[in-house]
Parts: C-alpha cells; structure tokens; sequence
C-alpha cells in the first residue's frame, strides 16, 4: 500500500514571539528542535539493525536540540506513505523498541487514544501525498493539535509534537533526505 501523490498546497508563519504577541490571538507554538539529516549513500543496508537508520539519527539528534525524550512527545506525525513505514517509525523514533513495532500497534498505542497517538490527520495514506506540502501539512496537523483546534482529531492534553519526514531515495535504498521536527505549546 503506497500514497498516491496529490496536488496539495501548505504555509507557514514563523516569527519572533513579540511578532506574534502583537498579532496572533491563538496559542504560540515554538519549534524545540529542527533537524536535517541527508541519508546514507552507496552500499548502506537500510535494514542493517546493527548500524543505527537515518531516521533514528535525526530523531536523536532532535530529542537532544530539545532536551526530551520519546516519552515527552504527545502525538507524532509520521512520513507513512508506504504502509509499513508507521510500525519502522515507532521503533526508530524510540516509541518502542526494536522488534515491538508490530504488538505495539496492534495494542492499539498508536491510536487517537494511544499513548502515542501517530498520524491523527490520516497521513499520507488518507489524504495524498502531495510531495512539497506533505511536510507542512504534518506540521499544520500538530501545531492544531498543539492549540486543540482538531476538532473529532483531538488529542486530549497535547504539549509536545514531533514530525517525521522524508523524500528522495539514495542508491542502496536509503531516503535522500530526513527531517524532524518537534513543536510544544
């Protein structure tokens, strides 16, 4: 199961905090970490369990730009547009261990109610993957969330979100590119 891709739009505001106290009348949300990471080229085995994925570096590395943990985020939107990539998300962002991403979502953790609900938009699967916007859809998803504006989507207390993203894809099937970001009311 992959996501079709779709035309699609998003943007952004980012300003200072006095930019936006003077004129935002919503909750503030700031960026606790934003990370970029190109992937690993030539003969790297993505599925190599002894050598840690991409993924899980940029997720590392953006758990340490915001001194939190896995266990700090609230809600992740992962980059799902291949079916089993939700279940490799879970494990690399430290959600769950190695080799617990399968009962781990079947325990239904991952859902709306879930200690970790993961892509309450629907995803990619849901709503297309409209490449460029993808990323600032995610990114709208949890800054909705953030301020409880997601209506029959809402996760209840939500302070701490993280998106997962990725694109291109390397010779040796690494993605080109991986970002992460983690948003907090």
């Amino acid at each position: 199961m992959t996501s079709s891709i779709a035309d699609g739009a998003a943007a952004a505001i980012l300003c200072s905090r006095e930019v936006a106290d003077r004129y935002a009348r919503r909750p503030h949300i700031s960026i606790a970490a934003c990370v970029l990471k190109s992937g690993r080229h030539g003969d790297s085995d993505p599925l190599d369990t002894d050598f840690p994925s991409t993924l899980a570096l940029t997720g590392k590395e953006a758990y340490e730009q915001a001194g939190m943990g896995p266990r700090d985020i609230d809600l992740a939107e992962v980059h799902d547009a291949m079916s089993p990539i939700e279940l490799i998300s879970c494990e690399n962002l430290g959600f769950c261990g190695k080799g617990e991403g399968i009962p781990f979502l079947k325990e239904g953790r991952t859902k709306i109610t879930g200690n970790i609900p993961i892509n309450t938009s629907g995803g990619l699967c849901a709503r297309g993957h409209p490449v460029g916007a993808t990323g600032l859809a995610q990114v709208a998803e949890i800054v909705w969330q953030l301020r409880g504006e997601a209506g029959p989507r809402q996760v209840a207390q939500a302070r701490v979100g993280m998106c997962e993203d990725s694109g291109g894809i390397l010779v040796g099937g690494d993605n080109a590119a991986f970002t992460n970001i983690i948003l907090k009311r």
